[in-house]
């Protein structure tokens, strides 16, 4: 969970507007991982993606996808903590 969200912590608004490869694949995990998170399908959050990309919301959503799936991982990072903490 640490390296995740020292990971997202690093994703600029630059890394998630380019206009490149690289920034639509970003976008595409970001946004796949948050469908996840919420306990959508594979299939289900690969058909959001796709929908998300074709609409060409996929910037705003990405951005709040990233949002979304720090406050997920920091949340289990937590209970994880916790837990631990209880054993």
């Amino acid at each position: 969970y640490e390296n995740t969200l020292s990971y997202l912590d690093e994703v600029s608004e630059d890394k998630l507007t380019e206009e490149t490869t690289e920034g639509e694949e970003l976008r595409k995990r970001l946004i796949y991982q948050d469908y996840i998170n919420r306990g959508f399908s594979q299939e289900r959050a690969t058909k959001e993606v796709k929908r998300s990309i074709d609409s060409g919301n996929d910037i705003e959503d990405a951005k709040e996808a990233l949002n979304s799936n720090k406050e997920y991982f920091k949340s289990q990072y937590d209970k994880l903590l916790n837990d631990a903490k209880e054993e």
